[in-house]
């Protein structure tokens, strides 16, 4: 009944002169601390699950509540970044969401890049050949086959990567709000911490909100052809609708963070939440642009 810490008598579970926690029944067991520790990492029972609530339902209160004060209901802003990351990538190959880890093909073909020449030149080198050899009705099975071994390979290691490389979307997001404010004589100027929680918080639903829409799309266009109509599984996995369906949901946040966070008038949230979609483009161009250069250098 005494804190070990401070010898204060307990009042409750937590001594409220240093606030040391009283010792649990069976704390010491190997299963009690498992628990403990993927409670500690994930908070998915509670204080995640809170945030994911707010986030998509409130843009931009869950950023204005940390800074209020009000944490105790939601997972830490890294922390919840670092668990969204875990759910977008093991959820994502399950689904085939490659948004981030950028196959070698797309590289080559994507438009705008600041990369897709230097990618079909890689690709030349490697093979010792021209993409017109390569892509044209002469081309022989050998040199196919080491083509798509050269995808294969060079896909792998992107894929790894990108678990790593997806962190400089944070800076990229923060240079974005803090420039955007800056420059705003409307806005009252924030502070660092501020912009690079609410950077946190923005590609956290970013890759949130991937995953919930390939999900959604998924199980409607299996319904769909389960009742024999595959054009609409084919439409919805299509960019057609993934691309109106993702700017949807950053407008969603846009909009949203502009009022409860920026504390913008709507006709400014609304230009907030218009601007949100070119800059997410281009971040995720310099995104892919970054991955290629990195993978390119790791690869061997």
């Amino acid at each position: 009944m005494v804190c070990p810490t401070c010898e204060t008598l307990f009042e409750g579970q937590f001594c409220h002169r240093c606030g040391e926690r009283r010792l649990r029944p069976g704390e010491f067991s190997f299963w009690f601390w498992l628990r403990a520790l993927i409670a500690r990492f994930t908070q998915l029972d509670g204080p995640f699950a809170t945030a994911t609530t707010s986030l998509f339902t409130k843009p931009g209160a869950l950023t204005a509540d940390y800074f209020r004060g009000k944490r105790v209901p939601y997972a830490r802003p890294i922390q919840y970044f670092l668990v969204a990351n875990v759910i977008f990538f093991v959820t994502g190959a399950w689904l085939g969401i490659d948004t981030l880890s950028t196959p070698l093909r797309s590289h080559m073909r994507s438009r705008p890049s600041f990369h897709a020449q230097d990618a079909r030149s890689f690709v030349e080198s490697q093979l010792g050949t021209t993409l017109q050899n390569l892509e044209g009705p002469g081309a022989n099975d050998e040199l196919i086959r080491s083509f798509l071994a050269l995808t294969d390979r060079f896909d792998a290691l992107g894929d790894s990567l990108s678990r790593t490389l997806v962190f400089s979307l944070v800076p990229m997001f923060f240079a974005a709000s803090f420039f955007l404010t800056r420059f705003s004589k409307k806005s009252r100027r924030r502070l660092v911490s501020e912009h690079f929680v609410s950077s946190l918080h923005f590609v956290s639903y970013f890759l949130l909100a991937q995953v919930l829409m390939f999900a959604l799309f998924i199980g409607v266009g299996r319904a769909a052809e389960a009742f024999g109509n595959e054009a609409i599984r084919s439409f919805l996995l299509h960019d057609r609708a993934l691309g109106p369906a993702l700017a949807a949901f950053l407008v969603w946040y846009g909009y949203g963070t502009g009022r409860r966070f920026h504390e913008f008038g709507k006709s400014r949230a609304i230009v907030m939440a218009i601007v949100i979609l070119p800059v997410s483009f281009g971040a995720l161009t310099i995104y892919r642009s970054l991955l290629f250069y990195v993978t390119r250098w790791q690869f061997a």
